[in-house]
């Protein structure tokens, strides 16, 4: 808006004007470009120095992790477990709390049935 004269406050006089600036007065330009001109000439007259660089980012909280059935199940089991001791304050000595590490198994469905297994294990003795 400010290079149209326009006051960042005001409101726009029709939506499409900035889209119009853009498109018929930028044309092959890109924002970038007008950004990498204005540093360049800012370097260029001293008013800023380009000896350094800045990032901006945004940390956010990715689950990268694809939720293979085992994984699922693995999951599924340690809260049982978790959950079984806050309750009693102990697992008891029956309970098989060795979750099998489905990873060492080359074969998909070997280790989605071991998963399974365990689980159902885990649930009928609890």
């Amino acid at each position: 808006m400010w290079f149209i004269g326009i006051n960042p406050e005001d409101d726009l006089t029709d939506p499409s004007l900035l889209s119009r600036f853009r498109t018929q007065r930028l044309k092959e330009t890109t924002l970038d470009d007008i950004i990498k001109e204005i540093i360049r000439q800012c370097v260029e007259k001293g008013i800023i120095k380009g000896t350094g660089i800045s990032v901006d980012c945004t940390h956010t909280n990715a689950n990268t992790v694809k939720l293979v059935p085992e994984r699922v199940m693995k999951r599924l089991a340690k809260k049982i477990l978790k959950n079984l001791k806050e309750e009693t304050g102990d697992i008891p000595e029956e309970i098989n709390q060795n979750i099998p590490d489905y990873n060492q198994i080359e074969d998909h469905r070997q280790a989605k049935e071991t998963m399974k297994n365990y689980l159902e294990e885990l649930i009928e003795t609890t």
